[in-house]
Parts: C-alpha cells; structure tokens; sequence
C-alpha cells in the first residue's frame, strides 16, 4: 500500500506539477512517448515529504518500511528524481527505480530502492507486468539491461522486452520470464561492452547450464551491434538515421522493432549453435556488424520492413 501510494503521488507530480518540467524535458530528449511513459507509471519526486506522506494517509513507518522514506527524518529516497516503479506481474509496485535529470540536484545519478519484504532487486523485472501478455503472445521474452532500454523498446513496439535492472542477470529473473512464454523460450541482449560480455561469458559458464537442466528454460544470447551499445542506443540510431532520410516516424519504428524482432530470431543457444563452425554466444554479443552494411538501413529499408511487423 506504501509503494503504491507513493507511485501515485510521483505519477501526479510528473504530469502535474510545474516543477517538474526538467524531468518532462528529460523524457522528450530519451524520446519516451507520454502513452509509453504513462504506460509504465512514471513520476517524479519533487522533494515535498510532507505531501508525499499525506498522500499515504500519514504512514510514516510504511513509506520508511518500503524504503521511500529515510528513517533519518523522513527525507524522500528519491528527491529531485525521475521515478521508475518496479511492480510485480499484477501491476501492484514492489519498489523504485530513480534517474537525476534536474542539473541543480546533487548527488548520486541512479538510486534504487533498498532490499525489503517485498523487494528484491535480483527477483525483480521492470515492465514485467506490462510486458506479459507479449510474452505469451510471441513466446519469447527479451531481456535487456536497463529501464530506458525496455522503454525504448516499447516505444517502437518490441512490447515483449523486459529489464534486468542491470548486468547481474539472476537465475531467479530469467525463471520469471520463462514462466510467461509458452515454450520457456529466454532471449538476452545486454549491453554491447566489456561489462556486457563479461556478464554473458559468466552467465554461460555459472548459471545457464543448471537452470536449462533443472528449469527448462530455453535460453538465447542476442547482438545489437557495435553501432549501440544498448538496446536504448540502437533504437536511437536508427530513429536517428530514419530522421535523417526522411522516413515517417511511425513506418521508421516499425522497421527498428522489425529489425529488432528478426535479431532475436537468429540469436544463438546459450551453449553454442549446432554447427560448430559458426559463432558462439559470446562471439555473437560481441559482434561488431551492426547489419551487413556495417550502417544503419536507409529510408527504402525502413519503408520495406514494416511489412514484417505484426
């Protein structure tokens, strides 16, 4: 109830309040639409404890349980920040994720929300409960590293993407998005540096094996190219490039989820393709073509490939 509360009161302050316009401004520049942002229950946290403990009815000891509030005087966690609501597959939020996007607010960039009774980090999927149905629906999830990622994703219309809050992919979040797809099928596209790769090589020495043996999770490693270093980055590059070509916005998405939709399909198992000769998935996160021109496709190509798009 604590978390939900405090969810509403940031999702207000972000379309309300004329304080908030920096964090507004924020969105437009990462090109997050107001239907995506609302989608995701997006807010912000004007730094007013006092209404935000009103608008949970006077729960101090909740909002402090939830980690909203710091017991130290009741100061808000994520004062001055764009608020990200992790919430379970039914919608109800567990915790938050936070951006600095005020240049005046100092302090760290990102804060998340500490480990409590209903929230862990690495049992935790942003989007989880928005991404779902997709899931199901495309027997597939698309695991990526960070928030913006996932909303860059659905913006263009990849809405089967989910985020793993970060490079330490757990078996417990790859086992939550298996549950949603039929066949257990597990797609991973992180980030395309060294951290990225390193995550990938450990995961399929430490944990792929077990959890394809004792879970039965199908799993799949995925490259964006080195034109992007996240998902985030490729939708942005290639919006960029359709711009830049004059391609319509919406025929110049529906290429980039087209793209994106075709990548995944021709992503690799997680202990090697069946023909020996061609690349392993580290290679395959690795790569560094970003298609096989080496560059963005051009207007033409944008316009042809919307008809891939379901």
């Amino acid at each position: 109830a604590a978390c939900a509360a405090a969810a509403r009161f940031y999702r207000s302050a972000l379309a309300f309040d004329e304080s908030c316009g920096g964090a507004r401004q924020y969105l437009r520049e990462r090109g997050v639409a107001a239907a995506t942002a609302a989608k995701f229950g997006l807010g912000f946290a004007p730094n007013r404890p006092r209404e935000l403990l009103e608008a949970a009815g006077g729960a101090r000891g909740a909002l402090e349980a939830a980690g909203v509030l710091f017991p130290d005087g009741g100061r808000d966690r994520f004062a001055g920040k764009l608020v990200l609501p992790i919430r379970d597959a039914s919608g109800e939020p567990r915790g938050f994720g936070s951006r600095a996007v005020l240049h005046h607010v100092a302090g760290p960039k990102y804060v998340n929300s500490p480990t409590t009774p209903i929230f862990s980090k690495g049992a935790s999927l942003f989007g989880l409960d928005v991404a779902k149905d997709a899931v199901a629906r495309r027997d597939e999830a698309l695991l990526v590293e960070g928030y913006f990622d996932v909303l860059a994703l659905h913006d263009v219309g990849v809405d089967n993407a989910v985020g793993v809050l970060g490079v330490g992919v757990t078996p417990r979040q790859l086992e939550t998005a298996a549950r949603f797809s039929p066949s257990r099928r597990v797609v991973l596209a992180l980030d395309g540096d060294a951290a990225g790769d390193a995550a990938i090589q450990r995961l399929c020495r430490d944990v792929f094996p077990k959890l394809a043996d004792e879970a039965g999770v199908d799993l799949y490693v995925m490259a964006l190219g080195s034109a992007a270093k996240d998902a985030s980055d490729f939708v942005g590059g290639r919006r960029a490039a359709g711009v830049a070509d004059n391609a319509i916005a919406g025929v110049a998405d529906n290429a980039i989820a087209a793209e994106i939709r075709a990548r995944a399909d021709a992503a690799v198992p997680w202990n090697g393709p069946p023909d020996a000769s061609s690349a392993n998935p580290v290679e395959i996160h690795a790569r560094k073509e970003p298609n096989a021109s080496g560059a963005p496709p051009d207007a033409s190509a944008l316009r042809d490939a919307q008809d891939e798009v379901e």
